[in-house]
């Protein structure tokens, strides 16, 4: 790279509204940097490369670096095509994790063939909803998505906690972390507040979604809910068991979140090169507008 495209004259024209006289050639490398000791001067010429870091006026060219919370990775359809990406699309992989996992728990919750012991799931949960989520949180951290790496990285927390929170014995929670005095009542409550916790985490999420896809914000909402009466269930359980209409209930909206999910996931990754089934986005029609909106004020400095 030259000096001339390290210290373009667009680069310095604010520093030489009151020297007229100046080039843009060699000359003008060397004279705003002739006083400077060579740590200095190649400290100007790094902070030229990357355009003064954020002190700099903001144009089309420095726009397209910056990255928003909410990425395209996670709207399928303003994300970018396979050929243009350095790294593959984390997301489906992460939605999928958690649709699995949602579906199966919510299947026995819904007493599906006569199921109601969600032991099972302490493998998934582990293994697929857990350790996974938290990887694709990881590397939305490393490709600059903020919202995917919250929420990826929490949910994946999540169903390593719940998966410990199934294990029994000896050497399990119930075992371990309640004291004798603790009867199944109050346990039954607790898991009720914690399932509360996460209603109040997912509602949070939930108006981040405003602004992408039909398939996040249902799945979200659906998420949400679900939350909501997993709370309610365990809070108004009979001493042995939550309550079960509220825990069907529940149920249901578990299985359209994982629906949901499973829908975002195949739409990030089918394309005219792997399926002959293309299913629409389904993006909100001001989610472009919000885009537009956003890049016009990064263009004027706003």
């Amino acid at each position: 790279m030259s000096k001339n495209e390290i210290l373009s004259c667009d680069t310095v024209t604010a520093t030489l509204s009151s020297d007229q006289d100046y080039d843009c050639g060699m000359s003008l490398f060397d004279r705003k940097t002739q006083s400077m000791s060579p740590e200095e001067k190649h400290t100007a010429v790094k902070a030229a490369r990357f355009g003064y870091g954020p002190l700099a006026a903001l144009g089309p060219s420095a726009a397209q670096h910056l990255h928003s919370a909410y990425s395209k990775d996670v709207q399928p359809s303003l994300c970018c095509h396979a050929h243009k990406r350095k790294f593959a699309n984390a997301a489906p992989l992460g939605f999928c994790a958690f649709a699995l996992s949602i579906f199966l728990v919510s299947l026995i919750d819904i007493g599906t063939l006569g199921l109601n012991d969600p032991s099972f799931m302490i493998c998934i949960g582990i293994a697929y909803g857990g350790l996974i989520q938290v990887l694709v949180g990881m590397w939305s951290i490393a490709s600059c998505n903020t919202f995917d790496a919250v929420t990826f990285t929490s949910y994946g927390a999540y169903w390593i906690s719940y998966a410990i929170l199934l294990i029994s014995g000896p050497s399990g929670v119930q075992q371990t972390v309640f004291s004798k005095k603790e009867t199944t009542k109050d346990l039954l409550h607790t898991v009720g507040l914690y399932m509360f916790s996460w209603f109040i985490f997912t509602t949070l999420m939930l108006l981040c979604t405003l602004k992408s896809t039909l398939p996040s914000f249902m799945l979200f909402l659906c998420l949400d809910l679900n939350y909501l009466f997993l709370g309610l269930a365990y809070v108004r359980n009979d001493g042995e068991l939550a309550q079960t209409v509220l825990l069907h209930i529940a149920g249901a909206f578990g299985i359209g979140a994982a629906c949901s999910a499973w829908y975002s996931a195949f739409v990030g990754v089918a394309d005219k090169s792997n399926s002959f089934i293309i299913l629409p986005a389904l993006t909100f029609p001001w989610a472009y507008q919000a885009e537009s909106y956003d890049e016009e004020k990064i263009e004027h400095g706003a």
